[in-house]
Order: C-alpha cells, then structure tokens, then sequence
C-alpha cells in the first residue's frame, strides 16, 4: 500500500474543496455547522442557570455552613453553560453527518441539507456511544473505588484509608492510563466500523468488534495503524500549540473564545484529510484489486 500516493490525493482532495477563494465560503460554511449549536447552547444553558437557576442556589447554598459564596456559584454555572455548549455539537450532529456523508462518497458531499445530515450525524453518535460503554464502565468503577478510598460508603471506612492523598494518586494515575489504554482500542474499532458502514455495509456491521477485526486484518495491522498514527500527529500537535495559547490567555473570556474558535477553524481541514485518507486506506485493503484486462499488443 502505498501510503504517500493516498496522502497526497487525500490532501488534493481538501486542497480542492476547501482552499482558494471560491471554496471559502464552503469552509466557513462547516465551520458554523460546529460552532452555531455551542453558541446556541451556551446562551440558552446561561439564561437558564444565570437567571432560573442562580437565585434558587442562592437562597439554598450560600449560608455560613456550606461555605459556597454568590461568585463561586456564578463561575460553577458558567462552566456548566459553557460545557453544555460544546456538548450541543452531539445533539446536533451536522458536522459528524457531512463527516459521514464524505467518507460515504467520492465526490464531497453538499453541505445544505441539514435534515439530512442530523440524522446521518446521529448515525455516527450511536456508533461512538456503543463504542464508548467500555469507558463508562471503567469510570463507574473508579468513581466507586474513590468513594470507598474516601470513605464515603458506611461500613468502609475502616477497610480503606481515608484522605490518604498517595494512594488517591496512585489511582488516578492507574484510571488515567487504563482509560487512555482503552480509549486508543475502541477508537481502532469504531473508525473501521463507522468506514465500513458508511462505505455501503449494513447498520449492524457497526457493532460487530469481530467483523471490525475481519476488516483491519484485511487492510494489515501495520497500514491501519500507520493511516491512524499519520492522522492524529497534525491533529495533537495543532492542539498542543492551541493550548498552549489559550492558557496564556486564560485570564480573558473573549480571547479564549477567539482562540478556541481559530483552532475548530483551522481543524476542519484535517478532520477532512483525515477522513479521505482513511477512506482511501480502506478501499484499497478491502475493495478487490481490479484485473487489468488490457491487451499489450498495441504497446
């Protein structure tokens, strides 16, 4: 497989949707699809919480014995807005469904049908949440783990140290890397699958691990990881300069919103390749070799 020449026509191919001036408005036209629903579900989860919510807070928590103070409770629900907002990019998929669309087809996909494109983003969302039970699982054990370190449980507090900050770490170290472990396996399973189906294969195929596995053995182990290792470098290394600026600017609310939105802006492209490099990497492992049939007389 030669991994250079399907580099090259992944990067031709962004190179020719997206870059140049007549392929702008295209671009910004993706960039929305991401950005409108955080926007949305930010200064709906604020209204919400800042005007409904904060004074009901007020009234019950801010007191002499539970300590919480009138800013305290205003920076918890900001953040909670604020998380909200981005978790409004999987409610409303648009983006993953061009994303869908994209790797479906050869051609790109048009970006203005937005029903169209809920609904197959919803396809992706279903195959991640599947993929993502394993996660939760580990989570829910931790989380019950550190509630027994700490003592929260009646009848534990004798078995397990409690506050023993060493042994707190300890944990979270071994969640940390147990999580970043499993997480780099079930993201290896859900890409393929999501491929294969998007591709032309049956729903179902998405959440069969063992026809997962049938199709990265035929694509090789070594060209399926080295497709996956060659995309996320520009994406970690795009992410480590962009958050390395934005703690510098941490301070400001609207510069951390300008820097957060250049670095969806300029992810795009990637996210992209990324998609028609895959894609590519998969039609040549599966799709079977095409005979030629020409005859060499004429040469």
């Amino acid at each position: 497989m030669e991994h250079a020449e399907l580099i090259s026509g992944a990067f031709a191919d962004v190179k020719k949707a997206l870059f140049g001036w007549n392929n702008f408005p295209f671009w910004i036209k993706l960039f929305l699809q991401i950005v409108i629903p955080i926007v949305v579900g930010i200064l709906a989860a604020t209204i919400i919480l800042q005007i409904i919510v904060k004074p009901i807070l007020i009234d019950l928590l801010i007191n002499d014995n539970l300590g919480f103070t009138e800013n305290g409770l205003t920076y918890m629900l900001e953040f909670a807005a604020v998380s909200f907002g981005f978790f409004c990019i999987f409610l409303v998929p648009i983006f993953q469904g061009f994303l869908y669309r994209l790797i479906r087809t050869d051609k790109f996909p048009k970006a203005g049908n937005q029903t169209a494109l809920f609904f197959s983003g919803w396809r992706v969302n279903i195959v991640c949440l599947f993929y993502a039970i394993p996660l939760v699982i580990i989570y829910l054990l931790f989380a019950t783990l550190y509630l027994l370190l700490e003592g929260k449980f009646t009848g534990f507090a004798g078995v397990f140290p409690v506050g023993n900050a060493l042994i707190d770490t300890v944990v979270f170290i071994i969640y940390a890397a147990l999580m970043l472990i499993v997480l780099i396996i079930v993201s290896l399973f859900a890409v393929i699958s999501l491929v294969h189906v998007a591709r032309g294969a049956s729903f179902r195929y998405a959440f069969s691990i063992k026809n997962s596995m049938r199709m990265i053995k035929q694509i090789g182990w070594y060209n399926y990881l080295l497709c996956l290792v060659l995309c996320a470098i520009p994406i970690l290394i795009l992410t480590v300069i962009f958050l390395g600026i934005g703690i510098s600017v941490s301070g400001a609310a609207a510069a951390g919103f300008i820097v957060v939105g250049v670095y969806i802006f300029l992810l795009i492209p990637l996210i992209i390749f990324c998609c028609r490099y895959i894609t590519k990497v998969y039609d040549v492992g599966i799709l079977p070799v095409q005979e030629d049939t020409e005859e060499f007389d004429d040469f």
